[in-house]
């Protein structure tokens, strides 16, 4: 899936304390017409979404060693409700919306994952009338 024009004025954050997997997805998102900046934790994070008022996604690992996806989510959404939020996990959707730390409606890219559904993800919530 190749990204069209439109593409380039969105900026995605990537939250991922794998740097292999983080490094990976900015490129796949940067190729693909993205503004990309990457952190490698949750407070790494807050303090590039608080310092740019460009971000429209924040794509983040579930699970991080100082503050959860979920967590990082409710707070930069505190301070930014328009932010959009795809979280990343090893689990499946429907387990973690059963044990409720998934938010009804709550966006889930499932690794492994291949790029082109990242970028569909991505797409998806970026632009919902596509």
């Amino acid at each position: 899936m190749e990204a069209i024009g439109k593409l380039k004025s969105k900026t995605v954050l990537v939250v991922e304390d794998e740097a292999s997997v983080r490094e990976l997805v900015g490129e796949v998102l940067q190729r693909n017409g993205y503004e990309v900046l990457k952190a490698e934790n949750g407070r790494q994070a807050m303090q590039l979404a608080f310092d740019s008022d460009s971000i429209e996604l924040v794509l983040t690992d579930l699970e991080m060693p100082d503050v959860t996806g979920v967590e990082l989510a409710d707070r930069l959404q505190a301070y930014q409700p328009r932010l959009k939020i795809l979280l990343m996990s090893g689990y499946s959707h429907s387990l973690l919306s059963d044990r409720g730390v998934l938010k009804p409606g709550t966006a889930l890219l499932e690794k492994p994952f291949n790029t082109s559904t990242l970028l569909q993800k991505v797409n998806q919530l970026l632009f919902p009338q596509s």
